[in-house]
C-alpha cells in the first residue's frame, strides 16, 4: 500500500519541489496552504497535486505522516488536528533527508548564488545521461523540468538551506542531510531573524563543514575570507578550493570571448588546463557559480567533454544571486606563486 504524504505549507517553493520528488516515487501525495495563487500551484498541478485551503478536515485517516513547512507553527489547524490524531509529523528538511540519503546527496550552499549552482549541477548531470533527482529553490528556470523532479540515477542534488528547521527550531536546515559532497558558495551574514550576529550565521556553516565525513569532498570558494578561516579552523576535512587565487586547487582563468551571447574561461587544475568552457549567464559571480558546478560534476565523474560540451546551452535563472563584496576579486589576488596539490 502506498503511503500517504499531507504537506502543511505545500505552495512554499522548497515544499512543493519535495511534493513534486515524493509524488515521482511514488507516494501520495495531497498538501494545503493559505487559498492566495502562488508561483509554485501550475508546477504543482501539472504533477497531478491540487492544493486546498488550511482546514482541520482535510487531516483525514488515510493520512500516513504529515511533513510541515516552516512558516507553520501551533497555530495552524491541519497540525492541530494532527497532533490530536497522533499522525507522525516531519520538517521538511527531515523529510528531504529521509528521499535524499536513499541516493549519494550532493548539498549546494552559501548566501549567494545557491540556487543558480544547484541549477547548473543538476543540469550538467542531466546532460550527462546521469539522470539525478534535484530539488532546486526557484521556479524560474528553463533548463529543467521543475524545480524537483525524481530521476533514476544515483545522484540528489539539493539546495542545501541555512534556514530554520521550524518554526519553533533554530536548527539549520542543511543539517537534517546527509551529504556525499557539499559546496559552499560563499558566507555573508543573512536571516537577522534567525542569526542576529554574523558569527551565529558563520556557525551554521561551521557545524555544516563538521557535520561532512572526513572522507567527502567540501568544495569551498577559496577566494572567500570566511570559508579561508573555517578551513583553517576545522582542519582535515577533504576540501576543494575554487577561485580566481592561484592558490586554489581550480584556479579560474578568463578568457576572450568569440561571441557577445557567452563569456568564456578555463581552470588550471594542478599541471592540466581544463576548459575552455562557454557560459550563457553573465557577470564575474556566476563564473563562481559555474566553477562551483563543474568541479562538483568532475569530482563524482562526470567527462570534461561532457560538461563543455552542456555548459553552453544553459539557460538557467541566476535571479537569487546578488554580487557580493567578497566576490569583487582584485588583481593581486590571481597573481599568487604558490599552486596546491590537486583534489578530487
Amino acid at each position: 500500500m502506498t503511503e500517504h504524504i499531507h504537506f502543511i505549507g505545500i505552495k512554499g517553493v522548497g515544499m512543493s519541489a519535495l511534493a513534486i520528488v515524493a509524488k515521482g516515487l511514488g507516494y501520495t501525495v495531497t498538501g494545503s496552504d493559505v487559498a492566495e495563487r502562488f508561483r509554485t500551484d501550475d508546477s504543482l498541478r501539472d504533477t497531478g497535486i491540487t492544493p486546498t485551503v488550511f482546514d482541520a478536515t482535510n487531516i483525514t485517516d488515510s493520512i500516513d505522516r504529515i511533513v510541515i513547512g516552516a512558516a507553520y507553527g501551533d497555530d495552524n489547524p491541519e497540525l492541530k488536528e494532527a497532533k490530536r490524531q497522533n499522525i507522525p509529523i516531519l520538517t521538511y528538511s527531515q523529510f528531504l533527508n529521509e528521499l535524499s540519503k536513499q541516493k549519494k546527496t550532493l548539498v549546494i550552499t552559501g548566501t549567494h548564488g545557491k540556487t543558480t549552482t544547484t541549477s547548473l549541477t543538476t543540469y550538467l548531470l542531466r546532460q550527462a545521461g546521469k539522470d539525478p533527482s534535484w530539488i532546486v529553490g526557484t521556479t524560474e528556470i528553463s533548463g529543467l523540468p521543475s524545480h524537483g523532479g525524481a530521476g533514476q540515477g544515483d545522484y540528489f542534488v539539493v539546495e542545501g538551506d541555512e534556514y530554520k528547521r521550524a518554526a519553533n527550531d533554530l536548527t539549520p536546515k542543511f543539517l537534517d542531510l546527509t551529504p556525499h559532497a557539499v559546496i559552499i558558495n560563499n558566507i555573508e551574514h543573512d536571516h537577522p531573524d534567525v542569526y542576529p550576529t554574523f558569527d551565529n550565521f558563520i556557525d551554521a556553516f561551521r557545524r555544516l563543514i563538521q557535520h561532512v565525513p572526513d572522507n567527502h569532498t567540501v568544495i569551498c570558494n577559496g577566494d572567500d575570507a570566511t570559508i579561508q578561516d573555517l578551513m583553517r579552523e576545522i582542519p582535515g576535512k577533504a576540501y576543494c578550493t575554487y577561485g580566481y587565487k592561484t592558490t586554489n586547487n581550480y584556479h579560474i582563468q578568463p578568457l576572450a570571448s568569440h561571441t557577445s551571447q557567452h563569456q568564456q574561461f578555463q581552470l588550471q587544475h594542478g599541471d592540466d588546463i581544463l576548459g575552455p568552457f562557454a557560459l550563457q549567464l553573465q557577470g564575474q559571480h556566476n563564473v563562481y557559480n559555474a566553477t562551483a558546478a563543474i568541479v562538483m560534476n568532475l569530482t563524482i565523474g562526470v567527462g570534461e567533454d561532457d560538461i563543455i560540451h552542456a555548459l553552453p546551452t544553459s539557460k538557467l535563472s541566476s535571479a537569487d544571486f546578488k554580487p557580493s563584496a567578497s566576490m569583487a576579486v582584485s588583481r593581486s589576488l590571481m597573481t599568487s606563486l604558490t599552486t596546491p596539490p590537486p583534489c578530487g
